[in-house]
């Protein structure tokens, strides 16, 4: 085959000019479904690879050092993106000037970022009295400029549809990491070793990036053509801002109230937590959020494809939050070993978070697909109080109650992010969320039902098998009836049935 035509500056027509992927937007939509699956399915192989391991060479405080640091150096690097990823995918025209120059902006936000963390990395040491936070964060700030020159590289891949590439990138990095993380955890570097993991995949996924997307910036002719995408990456940057400052306000809590080593256990549980969130999620938001951003001027269309999207985001993630709901404690004494027992019953409290967060996560494609930024951004206003609100009452209690706490504010806030999102979009909010009541429903009762079971025995793999039959069992018989009664989860089950029977002929 031949290899697809080069633009000057050696761009790949597909990566700019993508008026042709709308000719062959479903099966370019499936296809990239399948690879995104293929790769998230690999990269979580890895990470639970690199969280096994690196549970038994390091100790909890190594964690909550680690999660200390990463406050302030995961604050600026909100702003080494600025939402000028996101712009880019959710552009109709993109040209190479504008492509160059948003990628010159990405890196000098991503140096000012580094400078903003190397002046307040001796502020925190000093506030949390851990010396080796500010280490920590020195050594994380350095690798910023090389994430923040990442940034329009992986835009251009997912506005090309490039899934394939998209997907070598992660799944290298990711083991790039976890090789680099283990061997120094190996021989004693402690919280070091994991500075040095995120360090290597950082490095090794902007040398992929480059070297696949065939795509290099050029001098900037004319600025002003990228004003239109720094003032929708402002708004979006703004819900970006609000989400992570919940996302630290628990973590910055209970280390306030309860130190690094409860922290560590609260590090822990979110991070596995985000493992089922990033490979719904992530895979499918990859694909759906360029397909919407081509559908924006044909609101029922769009219409159609966002209540497909979110209910089969739905179904996926909702299915593997009730198992991890169910088998919590025996997970975590697999992946984790013994001592960390504290952290089996957080993640039991905030796997029930992912029940309703999986859609929440759905409804953002509403709000960027539709450039609707500036309401994304007082949706994160509105959600950030509320969450902080929840977590400043419960962490004098402890790092159980912050888990709880996030879970029943997020189910309800779930009513009012889909209001936010879909006003104005011809899509009414309460027939999406009709829809995904009965998810939700089968979802509480069947991690309710397997988790009440009582297991007796010395083998946690078979305690863990035992729960997910039995909850994916109880979850499939509530929802089954819906799959021929209901017209949206009938039409998503011919597509399934469809595309069953493509891939049994390759």
């Amino acid at each position: 085959m031949a290899r697809p035509s080069i633009f000057a500056h050696g761009t790949r027509r597909d990566l700019l000019d993508n008026d042709h992927l709308s000719l062959d937007l479903g099966t370019r939509s499936v296809g990239g479904a399948l690879f995104a699956f293929g790769g998230q399915g690999a990269g979580i192989l890895i990470q639970l690879a690199n969280v096994y391991v690196l549970a038994r060479l390091l100790v909890p405080d190594d964690y909550g050092i680690y999660a200390l640091a990463m406050i302030i150096v995961g604050f600026t690097g909100i702003f080494t993106d600025f939402g000028l990823s996101v712009a880019a995918i959710q552009m109709e025209k993109l040209d190479q000037n504008v492509a160059s120059g948003l990628f010159f902006m990405n890196v000098a936000l991503g140096t000012g970022a580094m400078i903003v963390c190397l002046i307040g990395a001796p502020i925190f040491g000093w506030y949390f009295d851990q010396p080796a936070v500010f280490w920590a964060i020195v050594a994380l700030a350095i690798a910023i400029p090389f994430s923040a020159a990442t940034v329009q590289y992986n835009a251009l891949l997912s506005r090309g549809m490039r899934w394939r590439e998209i997907q070598i990138v992660l799944i290298v990095s990711q083991l790039a990491g976890f090789a680099s993380g283990a061997v120094s955890a190996r021989y004693g570097a402690g919280y070091m070793s994991l500075v040095i993991a995120a360090n290597v995949q950082i490095l090794v996924k902007l040398v992929l990036a480059v070297w696949l997307s065939h795509w290099r910036p050029s001098l900037v002719t004319n600025w002003n053509a990228c004003w239109g995408a720094v003032r929708f990456g402002a708004y979006y940057t703004g819900f970006t801002l609000c989400n992570f400052l919940h996302k630290q306000a628990d973590v910055f809590l209970i280390g306030n109230y309860w130190g690094v080593r409860e922290t560590g256990y609260y590090n822990r549980a979110y991070q596995l937590m985000a493992l089922p969130l990033n490979a719904v999620s992530g895979p499918l938001g990859s694909v759906f959020l360029p397909a919407l951003s081509r559908l924006q001027g044909d609101p029922p269309r769009w219409g159609r494809a966002f209540v497909r999207a979110t209910l089969m985001t739905s179904l996926l993630g909702c299915a593997a939050a009730a198992a991890l709901f169910a088998s919590a404690d025996p997970i975590i004494r697999i992946v984790l070993g013994p001592g960390w027992d504290e952290t089996g019953r957080l993640f039991a409290w905030l796997s029930l978070s992912m029940i309703v967060t999986f859609p929440m996560g759905a409804a953002s494609w509403a709000f960027t697909s539709l450039g609707r930024t500036k309401a994304f951004f007082h949706w994160g206003l509105l959600s950030t109080g509320a969450l902080v609100i929840a977590f400043a009452a419960a962490a004098p209690f402890g790092a159980v109650r912050v888990a709880q706490a996030y879970s029943g504010m997020v189910f309800l806030l779930t009513p009012v992010c889909f209001v936010m999102a879909l006003k104005g979009s011809g899509l009414k909010a309460f027939t999406v969320l009709g829809e995904l009541m009965p998810v939700w429903l089968a979802a509480v009762l069947a991690g309710v039902i397997g988790r009440a079971i009582l297991v007796s025995t010395p083998w946690l793999i078979f305690d863990v098998t035992l729960r997910t039959i039995v909850t994916l069992g109880c979850y499939a018989i509530v929802l089954a009836p819906f799959f021929f009664w209901r017209q949206s989860y009938r039409q998503l089950r011919e597509e399934a049935w469809g595309l069953t029977r493509r891939l049994s002929r390759l």
